[in-house]
């Protein structure tokens, strides 16, 4: 990786490379493969840009970008209460974040639709991020106050997209290729929203979202590999081998989300909620997603973050007695869930 390739390219140091890594320094790529047309350049840390993310999409001699970052972390923070970067395109409970899709949008072969929205800029008076850079400032809901200014941005591939509210159609509009969304501003109005297209082979495509009713119920349910997964990690075939085993116990993943009476994810509401175990098994830590939330991890309680909450439980590997573990919040039911080991 070469932070300064402006310098070090002129050092020598590229000769004893068989490959190049430019760190945010898009700019130099035309005239250094001019310089150096033999040596593969690969962006070896990069922003979230549209720009940067065209650099290599059009030069057919830079072989891809790593950005910075992947997941969000510890650290790096950019100030109190926040502890840590929100870079990534995945929480801290690895949890997909509006700019997940957004990505995706840029890089899949397949059809994306993604809808997300929030308030409409013009409105708030404030100076607003833009969807491309600010995605955290989306959310994945359609649940706001009756007429409020609500901008709508679809993350697509595609080349143009019709969005629909309640059934009546809010317009067709078209993808341009200085940006990878669409965007309407709708007076909001309760019910569904639908935005619609067609694949390049002729298939419609489709992505909806839902107002919700009030979060009444507390879903639990344990982690489990998908197929990608498993396919990456042949041990993981069976389920129970997708946890960590840590000493004499087995880590764990459980995760809630806060659900309306339809069993629709409520995305906005963040109720404390509260962890009790009963049984051999010890509570390892809770996280949310939200690096705001300066929580102590090993404690009994925690706010869920956009409907989520992550649980990790050391259960012993070799049966014994169940664990059984209890959520509460205030206005929920209590929700249970037990393991053996």
């Amino acid at each position: 990786a070469a932070a300064f390739p402006e310098l070090s390219s002129k050092l020598k140091y590229f000769d004893a490379l068989d490959m190049v890594g430019y760190n945010y320094k898009e700019q130099f790529y035309e005239a250094d493969h001019k310089r150096f047309p033999k040596l593969p350049i690969i962006g070896s840390e990069n922003g979230h840009s549209l720009a940067a993310w065209k650099a290599v999409r059009d030069n057919e001699y830079i072989s891809g970008q790593f950005l910075w970052t992947g997941i969000d972390f510890l650290g790096e923070a950019r100030g109190w209460p926040i502890r840590g970067s929100l870079a990534g395109l995945l929480d801290t409970a690895g949890n997909e974040k509006i700019g997940y899709f957004r990505r995706k949008a840029l890089w899949s072969s397949e059809p994306v639709l993604y809808l997300a929205t929030r308030i409409d800029p013009a409105d708030t008076g404030k100076t607003p991020g833009t969807p491309e850079m600010y995605p955290a400032e989306l959310y994945r809901s359609w649940n706001y106050q009756p007429g409020q200014p609500i901008q709508i941005i679809c993350y697509t591939n595609l080349a143009e997209a019709e969005l629909f509210c309640n059934g009546k159609s809010c317009g067709v509009e078209a993808r341009t290729d200085d940006r990878e969304y669409i965007a309407w501003t709708l007076p909001f109005e309760r019910g569904t929203l639908e935005v619609r297209s067609i694949s390049s082979t002729g298939a419609p495509v489709k992505d909806t979202l839902e107002s919700t009713l009030p979060a009444v119920k507390l879903r639990l349910r344990f982690w489990e590999p998908d197929a990608a997964s498993r396919s990456c990690n042949p041990d993981a075939v069976d389920p129970a081998a997708a946890h960590r085993t840590v000493g004499l116990y087995r880590l764990n993943q459980i995760e809630l989300d806060l659900l309306d009476e339809k069993d629709r994810l409520c995305t906005t509401e963040n109720p404390l909620i509260r962890i009790s175990l009963t049984g051999p098994g010890k509570l390892a830590g809770i996280e949310n997603g939200d690096l705001s939330d300066c929580s102590e991890y090993a404690a009994p309680q925690r706010r869920a973050y956009r409907g989520k909450l992550i649980i990790y439980v050391l259960n012993p590997a070799e049966g014994g007695e169940k664990t059984t573990l209890t959520v509460s919040a205030e206005g929920y039911a209590d929700s249970i869930l037990c393991r053996k080991g």
